[in-house]
């Protein structure tokens, strides 16, 4: 009989833009970032939740990885909008892991900063590399936030 695949989504929050992964068995299977426009609203905040959802349902999720701020940073939004995707992951039974930036250049062989973070996950990940040239990773260092995450045992 086979096992079920390992399955994890990495997520990098935000009120604009949520970076996702999605790991199954140490494979890099897809990723991006998903943005998110307006202003704060209940509206806004549906989508946000409908996405996630969405990748929980597609990719049968047995795992979820948080990126989460210094808290000082976060907003109201973001702290609520954090609470309501834990609560979703509890009620449907997934396992959760939350790991800070500190958590994360530590996993990522040590790295000093998001660049390393984001060098370590292209040697790990030949796919990224032709992806995305240097000169556009600020623009999408949430879904390299989302990748590391979701990396992580």
């Amino acid at each position: 009989m086979r096992q079920k695949p390992n399955i994890i989504l990495g997520i990098s929050p935000g009120t604009r833009s949520l970076g996702y992964s999605i790991i199954s068995d140490g494979e890099l299977v897809d990723w991006g970032v998903k943005n998110f426009k307006g202003k704060w609203s209940e509206k806004k905040e549906n989508k946000i939740l409908n996405f996630f959802r969405k990748l929980v349902n597609n990719y049968q999720i047995s795992k979820v990885a948080i990126k989460i701020s210094r808290l000082p940073k976060n907003s109201q939004n973001l702290d609520h909008l954090i609470k309501l995707l834990s609560s979703h992951i509890k009620e449907n039974r997934l396992r959760l892991a939350i790991y800070s930036i500190k958590k994360m250049k530590q996993k990522c062989s040590k790295a000093r900063n998001k660049k390393e973070i984001v060098q370590y996950l292209k040697n790990r990940f030949s796919e990224l590399d032709r992806e995305l040239p240097d000169n556009k990773i600020k623009n999408h260092i949430r879904q390299f936030e989302a990748i590391a995450v979701a990396t992580f045992k």
